[in-house]
């Protein structure tokens, strides 16, 4: 499994600044015989393509818990327990939740922190496939009745 928070790598203001740079250079490094030959519709059509932001769209009605139980959770991070050597792991027992997400869209977008967010961040993203990312909960979701257990 992936250690990487999600909507932490990249900012979406930079993304978005990118673009129009990521455009030109593209439409610059197209070749003379190229520009001359395809079709002002094809040529636009495919660079279109390439550089559409494909923003995730979740599939609310396929959520589901993909793994629940027991689990050691180390919480040496916590400043409300008294542990005295906080270089250590601390473990405890607690609960796992595992809830898988299908969604259409681009992966990568899950990287990319809005220009608002939450600083309650969901711990992993794991590539399940290319449609459902599975994200470790350590709360009680707001719809928790709309999550089943089976795919």
């Amino acid at each position: 499994m992936s250690d990487e928070l999600l909507f932490n790598e990249y900012e979406i203001f930079g993304v978005l600044q990118n673009q129009p740079a990521a455009v030109k250079k593209r439409i610059q490094a197209i070749l003379a015989a190229t520009l001359l030959n395809a079709s002002e519709h094809n040529l636009l059509q495919a660079l279109i393509d390439e550089f559409r932001l494909n923003v995730p769209a979740i599939d609310d009605d396929r959520i589901y818990i993909a793994e629940s139980g027991e689990a050691q959770m180390d919480v040496s991070g916590d400043p409300m327990r008294m542990i005295c050597d906080r270089t250590q792991a601390f473990y405890i027992p607690g609960n796992k939740t595992v809830i898988a997400v299908p969604f259409e869209g681009d992966v990568e977008f899950f990287r990319v922190r809005p220009s608002s967010f939450s600083v309650l961040r969901a711990q992993r993203l794991e590539k399940a496939n290319s449609s459902s990312p599975i994200s470790e909960q350590t709360r009680t979701p707001r719809r928790s009745s709309a999550i089943t257990s089976e795919p």
